[in-house]
């Protein structure tokens, strides 16, 4: 789950979203599409230029720096784990930041960033909180990015774009409904940490800007054709060529809230599935588009998103 806003943010201590309904598929799929989280319901090409997005002064690379609650996986895992168990799953969060990475968009991620109880300077920040003192009923989690207008915006390609750029985001778990999640733990602790991994890796996606592509009532989806067996091909160049209006939704991509199914209390092998689908790469890199600085770029910047995905 998401809400977007454009007010400044409110700090209530929640946590995250129906958790199966905010993990993924169990295998990869071919791209089927995407959705944009500020969605207006604009034509293709002009709902991807209005899209709320990080962006660095003056364009280039964004790199956001990110606060992770003090014994966050402690507070949402307290389960007798040993340390070993404890450090891959604080390893799971960190691995969830580094599945969005591209040579357009980086975190630095500083876990026990801050104290129980306080937050952090940092523009991106994750709690936890008790479910008495989160606002939305039923759900394990939420992000909530905060965004103002900028008319000197500069994409991450260096072109000029004025628009809504997300200036912090919030992302809270709900700890009650998040001990559910330990149940988990009786299939080993890889399986755990994929899972937790999966769970944070949607509310990123949230906090960067993109949608539920599986949410017909609150987002329109995207693609370049019609065809769910083939991939999201983004010029960074021209990110926004090609796009069009998409029915094809992929129920089990990172961004969909229904991976499992229609019963949010259903467990599936979806959850394990720890990398981006075509269709979620495709919506970041129309968000996050690759620096063409000369000729011959394009084939550079498809190298480069190469070693960036070989180093995970």
């Amino acid at each position: 789950m998401a809400t977007w806003t454009k007010m400044p943010a409110f700090r209530f201590r929640p946590r995250a979203g129906a958790l199966l309904a905010c993990l993924g598929l169990a295998l990869p799929l071919p791209a089927l599409s995407f959705s944009f989280l500020s969605d207006f319901g604009a034509p293709a090409q002009a709902a991807a230029a209005e899209a709320a997005r990080w962006a660095a002064p003056g364009g280039g690379p964004v790199e956001i720096p990110v606060a992770v609650e003090a014994d966050l996986i402690q507070r949402l895992i307290p389960v007798d784990l040993t340390a070993a168990e404890r450090t891959r799953l604080r390893e799971a969060v960190v691995d969830a930041f580094r599945a969005w990475e591209s040579p357009a968009l980086r975190f630095e991620v500083t876990l026990d960033g801050f104290d129980v109880g306080s937050t952090s300077p940092d523009p991106l920040r994750l709690f936890a909180v008790e479910t008495a003192e989160f606002p939305f009923p039923g759900v394990t989690g939420v992000a909530i990015p905060v965004s103002v207008f900028d008319p000197a915006r500069t994409l991450t390609n260096g072109m000029g774009l004025p628009g809504d750029r997300i200036t912090e985001a919030e992302i809270y778990f709900d700890i009650d409904r998040f001990a559910l999640f330990a149940q988990s733990f009786d299939f080993g602790i890889e399986a755990a940490a994929a899972a937790i991994q999966r769970f944070f890796m949607h509310e990123i996606g949230h906090a960067i800007g993109l949608g539920h592509p599986n949410s017909f009532e609150f987002n329109t989806n995207y693609d370049t054709d019609f065809d769910p067996l083939n991939p999201i091909v983004i010029d960074p160049a021209d990110p926004f060529a090609g796009l069009l209006v998409s029915g094809q939704r992929n129920d089990q991509s990172i961004m969909s809230n229904r991976p499992c199914g229609p019963n949010v209390d259903d467990v599936c092998v979806a959850l394990l599935f720890t990398q981006l689908t075509n269709d979620d790469a495709g919506g970041r890199d129309v968000l996050y588009p690759f620096a063409v600085a000369e000729p011959g770029g394009l084939a550079l910047a498809a190298v480069l998103c190469f070693l960036a995905r070989r180093r995970r």
